[in-house]
C-alpha cells in the first residue's frame, strides 16, 4: 500500500491505514490504499501548518464551519505555531546560475526542452536544506511534479479514484462508519468528502508508490517553496524509514493515525524552520499568495467533526515532534520506528517518553449483528465527534480524561450501527465525559448513552 504524504487524511480510530494519506485515526476502520502526505494552506495569516484531510496541503479557507470557534480560539483547523528554531540556511531571494551536475533533473519525461533549470536549482538548494536540518541525506534525487488549478486537482481525484476502486469494501466500511456517528450525512461518500477536499486547497503531497511530490502551482513563490520543503520531508524519511507500512492497517490501536500525526509534524517542524528565515517581503508574498487561493473556497460543507478529525493529527503532531526534537534528531528517528499506538500518547507526549503505554481496553460490547468493523475510537476522535453538539474547549475537556474504549460496527438493512465502551481515567472523568455525550446523544438522531457500570458509558449510534 503505498503512502500518500501531506494531503487528505482519514482519522477514525482502530484500524489505521491510509487513503491518500488517509491514514485512519482513531475510531474509524483502515481503509487501505496509497498515503498521502503534505500540506494546506495554513490560517489567514500567513502559517502554513499542514492542514488537510489526509496527507496534502489544503488551501485556506475563506469562511469558517457552521459551529466553528472564532480565530483567537484553538480550533480544529487552526495552524501548528511557526515557533521552530531558525532556519541555518534561510532561503535565498534568488537561486544560483547553475545547477549541480551530479544530480539529474526532476523532470521525469527526460525531454530537456520540458526541464525548468531555475526551478532544478531551487530544488536542490532546498533537498539541501532538508538533508541539513533533518540530518539525513536522500538516496535517490526526488521528482516533483508541478501543476496549475484544475490539472493538480486531476491527478490528486485520479490517486482517490486508483484507491476507491482498489479497496471499495473498505472505503465503503468508512463511509458507513463516519454516517453512523454522524460525522458526514447519509447523501455522502468519503471519497466524494475527499475530492472535495482536493478542490477546497489542498497544496501538494507525496504519494510513496511513485516516489513523486506534486505540487499545486509551478511560480517558485514562498507559498509553493514551503509546501515543497514540507514534502521533501516526507521523500526523505520514506527514503530512510520506509512509510508505507501496510502493517498498520490490521492493528485495532491507532497506531496508523499516530504514525502519520507523527509524519505530517516533523515536516511541519521543518517548514516552520524554512519559513523562519523569510524576508518581511517573503512573509507578505506567502500570506498574498494563501489569500489569493483560498477566494472562493469554503469548509462549509464539511462538518465540524470532519474538519477536526483531519487536522487534529497536524496540530497534535507537531506538538509531540516538537518535544522529540528537544531530545534531538535520534528521539525522532526513534519515533519513527516505533510509533505511539494511540492519540492519547501524541497529545501527551509524557505519556509516550515515559513508555507507560495505552489504556487498557474496558468490557467489549456486543454488537447486534455481522460485524464489519471494530477497534478503538480514541481521545481525538472522541473529540472530535463531540463538536457535533459542544463547543471546541467542552469536547476536549471531555476527551482529555479517555481510559480507553472498544468498538464494534454492524449494518442492519441500509443503514450502519456502532457501539462503543468507554471508559475514563478518573471519576470526574467519566462525568464530565458522559455530560458531553449525553448532550451529543440528544443533538441526533437514533442515539443512546446507557451506563451498565459505575465505571463505564455505552453509546450506541445508528445512521
Amino acid at each position: 500500500m503505498a503512502v500518500l504524504a501531506g494531503a487528505v487524511v482519514l482519522v477514525l480510530g482502530g484500524c489505521g491505514a491510509s487513503r491518500p494519506s488517509e491514514n485512519a485515526g482513531p475510531g474509524a476502520p483502515a481503509i487501505e490504499g496509497s498515503e498521502v502526505t503534505g500540506r494546506t494552506v495554513g490560517g489567514s495569516d500567513g502559517d502554513t501548518t499542514d492542514r488537510s484531510v489526509g496527507a496534502g496541503t489544503p488551501a485556506e479557507p475563506s469562511e469558517e464551519p457552521a459551529g466553528s470557534q472564532s480565530s483567537e480560539e484553538e480550533s480544529p483547523a487552526s495552524s501548528a505555531p511557526a515557533t521552530a528554531a531558525p532556519s541555518t540556511a534561510p532561503p535565498p531571494e534568488e537561486p544560483a546560475e547553475n545547477p549541480p551536475e551530479e544530480r539529474p533533473a526532476s523532470d521525469p519525461s527526460g525531454d530537456e526542452e520540458d526541464v525548468d533549470p531555475e526551478f532544478e536549482v531551487r530544488l536542490d538548494e532546498l533537498i539541501a536544506f532538508v538533508e541539513q536540518e533533518r540530518g539525513h541525506e536522500f538516496v535517490t534525487r526526488p521528482v516533483v511534479d508541478r501543476y496549475v488549478g484544475a490539472e493538480f486537482v486531476a491527478a490528486y481525484d485520479a490517486i482517490l479514484e486508483r484507491d476507491a476502486v482498489e479497496y471499495r469494501e473498505d472505503w465503503q466500511d468508512g463511509t458507513d462508519l463516519y454516517r453512523a456517528l454522524g460525522v458526514i450525512d447519509g447523501s455522502r461518500s468519503l471519497e466524494s468528502i475527499f475530492t472535495s477536499f482536493a478542490d477546497a486547497g489542498v497544496l501538494g503531497f507525496y504519494d510513496s508508490e511513485s516516489g513523486r511530490i506534486v505540487l499545486r502551482g509551478d511560480e517558485l513563490d514562498p507559498m509553493v517553496e514551503t509546501t515543497l520543503v514540507h514534502e521533501l520531508v516526507h521523500a526523505l524519511d520514506d527514503q530512510i524509514f520506509d512509510i508505507d507500512r501496510p502493517e498498520y492497517d490490521d492493528r485495532d490501536d491507532e497506531i496508523a493515525w499516530a504514525f502519520s500525526a507523527l509524519l505530517e509534524g516533523n515536516a511541519t517542524e521543518i517548514e516552520n524552520r524554512f519559513r523562519a528565515g523569510f524576508t518581511p517581503s517573503q512573509i507578505e508574498a506567502e500570506r498574498q499568495a494563501r489569500r489569493e487561493l483560498s477566494r472562493g473556497t469554503s469548509l462549509s460543507s464539511f462538518s465540524d467533526s470532519f474538519i477536526d478529525l483531519q487536522f487534529s493529527r497536524y496540530l497534535h503532531g507537531f506538538d509531540l515532534v516538537s518535544e522529540l526534537w528537544d531530545d534531538g534528531r535520534a528521539a525522532v528517528d526513534d519515533a519513527l520506528v516505533d510509533p505511539p499506538g494511540t492519540s492519547e500518547e501524541v497529545i501527551d507526549a509524557e505519556l509516550y517518553l515515559s513508555g507507560a503505554g495505552p489504556d487498557p481496553n474496558p468490557v467489549l460490547p456486543v454488537a447486534d449483528g455481522e460485524v464489519f468493523a471494530d477497534g478503538v475510537f480514541g481521545q481525538v476522535a472522541w473529540k472530535a465527534i463531540l463538536l457535533d453538539a459542544v463547543d471546541f474547549d467542552t469536547a476536549t475537556r471531555a476527551a482529555a480524561g479517555w481510559g480507553g474504549d472498544w468498538y464494534v460496527a454492524w449494518r442492519t438493512g441500509d443503514r450502519a450501527c456502532v457501539r462503543v465502551h468507554v471508559a475514563a481515567d478518573t471519576p470526574d472523568d467519566l462525568d464530565e465525559l458522559a455530560n458531553a455525550l449525553e448532550r451529543w446523544v440528544s443533538a441526533g438522531a437514533d442515539r443512546s448513552v446507557f451506563y451498565p457500570t459505575a465505571d463505564l458509558i455505552r453509546v450506541t449510534a445508528c445512521g
